[in-house]
């Protein structure tokens, strides 16, 4: 008998404050990376699906985005960081 299925995961690929276009508060924005996984006797073997969506702080409201935004939007997270002294893209 062989066991197969799928397993979610999540990242976070960094974080900025601006305003939502959902709800339209000012609250921070993390950019999140969902990857589906297909399984073999409950062992990830390959990714064949990855989302990257932008979801808010304030309303819970979920955005998917493009590469182009997600490479802008990591950039911009880490130079506010190191413009704090923190450390950006090391999400929670």
């Amino acid at each position: 008998m062989i066991i197969f299925g799928t397993k979610g995961t999540a990242k976070v690929l960094g974080v900025l404050a601006y305003v939502c276009g959902i709800c339209g508060h000012e609250a921070a924005q993390r950019l999140v990376e969902r990857k589906r996984w297909f399984t073999l006797f409950f062992l990830p073997l390959f990714p064949f699906s990855t989302k990257h969506v932008i979801t808010c702080a304030y309303c819970g409201g979920g955005t998917e985005i493009d590469t182009a935004t997600v490479q802008r939007f990591v950039a911009d997270s880490e130079h506010a960081a190191a413009s704090r002294g923190g450390q950006g893209g090391q999400g929670a």
